[in-house]
Parts: structure tokens; C-alpha cells; sequence
């Protein structure tokens, strides 16, 4: 058996402590990010891909950490961007409806694989067998086989209520197979609002409201660009002309 003195114990012990210490703050400086480079980096990358304009925010351990915004407003007005820059995040509100059905799921109150007519009874779509076998999860996966934006001009700056456009899908042509093919479809996140709704007894809007925005203090976050129409501190969404340079597509007040 290998003895050592109590004294030279008390050392080696010393040398690993002081070791772990170090390596651990080496580690911890890895760890945390350096933000004059990130800085650096969102510019020059908001510059490389010709952004007007975009906001970035780095949350750790619930905190912020970084906030800061990039560019103008409006390429033709201009305006400057800060950390309080309202956008539109267009489909990116798709992530809330998942997650919105996942809170249900998570309650008990819906299951991925319920009929979408479980919940929306008028729901019909081009086929007597696809209209019963289509499920939430179907909804979300874009495999209902409609072809990608079929039917986006029923809700686009339309007057339909979302049922009316839900009973009109029922015209819509398929071009492949139930569940063959991939087909992006803003209708069938329209038909997952509803099914939120049926359930819950809220209409999207609240049931983003109050499960999302207000548990996390979201108070400058809106459900619709409609709600953006009197704010001031909001960016213009943009395309790109022929000579690929960014121009404003709506006023900086969007209708």
C-alpha cells in the first residue's frame, strides 16, 4: 500500500484544487460569448446579405444578455433600428401555433393523431377519405396533398371569416397523394388556429396573448401587423428591386 505524508497530502491536494480553478475559469471564459466580435459580426453580416435592417437579443440563464439593433427601418425613409424595433414575423407564427396545440396536448386535452373534424366538423377538404383521416399532426407536417400556397388568395386581405375560408378549402385541387409529398399550406395553420379555439374557448389572438405573451412579459409583442399600424418604432418590410437593392414594399405604418 502506497503511504503518504500527511504534509505532501495536503500539497498534491493544494495542486489539483489550484488546477481545477483554473481550468474551470478558462472554461467559464470559453463559455461566455465575446460581444465587441458578435457586434462586429451582425453588422458585417447584416451588410454581406444587404439587410436594412434587424434587431438581435441573446438570452442566457433568463437573462439578456445582448440587445442591439442594426440598420434602418426603411431603406428609403430610413429611421434607425434599435432593441425595441417591432417586426413582423410573418410565418414564424407557425411556432406558436405548434406550440400553442402542444400546451393542449400537454394538458390532456388533445392528442397529435385526433381527426381534425373531432374539432372542426365543417371541415372538408378534396376527398370524402382524406377529409376524416386528417389529423393535427397532418396539419402541421404540410402532407395533406395540396400543393404549396394553394388557397392563400381566400385569406389573403380577404373579408372571409377563418371558417368561411376553412369551408372553401373544400375546392381546393390536390396534386399528390394524401400524406406522399410536401406542400406548404397557410390554410391548414389557419384549420390548427381553429382547432386552439374549439378547445380552448379563446379565439388564437388571446390564447397567444395568455399563455405566451403575458406569462413572459412579452408587452411589446402584438398577434397581428394590424396592431403595428400606430406604432412609430417599427420596421419596414422589404424586397428587392432589379438592381437587387432593398426597397420598402408597404409605408413604414403597415395597413
Amino acid at each position: 500500500m502506497l503511504s503518504i505524508a500527511p504534509k505532501r497530502t495536503c500539497f498534491l491536494l493544494f495542486l489539483v484544487l489550484a488546477y481545477a480553478c483554473s481550468f474551470s475559469g478558462k472554461l467559464l471564459a470559453q463559455a461566455l460569448p465575446d460581444l465587441k466580435k458578435l457586434d462586429a459580426y451582425y453588422e458585417k453580416a447584416r451588410k454581406d446579405w444587404n439587410v436594412p435592417g434587424m434587431a438581435i437579443a441573446i438570452v442566457k440563464n433568463d437573462s439578456m444578455i445582448f440587445a442591439k439593433g442594426y440598420g434602418v427601418l426603411n431603406a428609403k425613409t430610413g429611421g434607425q433600428v434599435n432593441s425595441n424595433t417591432l417586426f413582423g414575423i410573418a410565418s414564424n407564427t407557425k411556432a406558436f401555433t405548434a406550440a400553442a396545440l402542444g400546451i393542449l396536448v400537454d394538458e390532456g386535452k388533445l392528442n397529435w393523431n385526433d381527426p381534425v373534424t373531432k374539432y372542426l366538423p365543417y371541415f372538408q377538404l378534396y376527398n370524402p377519405y382524406v377529409t376524416q383521416a386528417v389529423t393535427i399532426r397532418d396539419l402541421l407536417s404540410h402532407r395533406v396533398g395540396l400543393p404549396t400556397y394553394s388557397g392563400d388568395l381566400l385569406w389573403y386581405n380577404t373579408t372571409y371569416s377563418r371558417e368561411e375560408i376553412l369551408r372553401r378549402a373544400r375546392f381546393l385541387k390536390s396534386t399528390y397523394a394524401f400524406r406522399d409529398g410536401y406542400g406548404y399550406s397557410n390554410i391548414m395553420f389557419i384549420a390548427a388556429g381553429q382547432v386552439i379555439e374549439a378547445i380552448s374557448g379563446q379565439k388564437w389572438e388571446d390564447f397567444i396573448r395568455t399563455r405566451f405573451f403575458q406569462p413572459l412579459g412579452m408587452n411589446q409583442s402584438y398577434v397581428s401587423v394590424g396592431e403595428l399600424k400606430d406604432k412609430p418604432n417599427q420596421a419596414s418590410p422589404h424586397g428587392f428591386n432589379a438592381n437587387q437593392q432593398p426597397v420598402p414594399v408597404f409605408s413604414s405604418h403597415w395597413a
